[in-house]
């Protein structure tokens, strides 16, 4: 019994001068690391943006940003007129696919749409592209996604000019930022 008694006192020794000299746990550490951040160009960057079709893209915002510009000019009223091709989304990320999102600008007097060209690569999987309720796609590691513009002008005067603008979004997954559901981004329906 008196070796029990030893080790239950040698137990509550060490217990107990834990408690009182601290566990080793801290509660603030302060560490200077090096960060790298290199800017590069929208067709270069993690989702790379081109623009396509001159009549209405440019990969230049006038600043020497080389950054995509989306500028329609002299469409007719009362009109639908599509620019096809008018730019491309490349996911250039390190490896696996993206989901990518874009807002649909909204005009008072008109629709502005964007459509996703059909047959341009087999390896993107849409789910209601670009739709009313939903519009996301899924770009493969390295594929692009050429995408069109639609612009209805109904009941616009022939002296209307409308700034508007747009947001891409790219996730690794269907959850979304700047969307949900309902409001230019959904969930894959089986």
């Amino acid at each position: 019994m008196n070796r029990r008694n030893v080790l239950i006192g040698l137990g509550a020794l060490t217990v107990g001068g834990g408690a009182a000299f601290g566990s080793g746990a801290f509660s603030t550490v302060q560490a200077d690391r090096t960060v790298d951040i290199a800017i590069t160009s929208d067709a270069n960057g993690n989702l790379g943006l081109s623009a396509g079709n001159s009549n209405i893209a440019t990969d230049s915002d006038g600043s020497g940003g080389n950054q995509l510009k989306i500028d329609a000019q002299s469409l007719n009223p009362n009109a639908k007129t599509e620019f096809d091709a008018a730019f491309s989304i490349t996911n250039n990320a390190a490896s696996g696919s993206r989901y990518v999102a874009l807002s649909t600008p909204s005009m008072s007097d008109g629709t502005f749409e964007f459509y996703i060209e059909s047959g341009e690569n087999d390896d993107i999987s849409t789910v209601d592209p670009f739709g009313a309720s939903t519009n996301y796609v899924e770009i493969a590691n390295g594929a692009d996604l050429v995408v069109g513009v639609r612009i209805e002008t109904d009941d616009v005067s022939s002296t209307t000019e409308t700034d508007l603008s747009m947001t891409i979004e790219a996730s690794d997954d269907t959850t979304f930022t700047n969307f949900s559901p309902g409001n230019n981004a959904g969930t894959e329906s089986s």
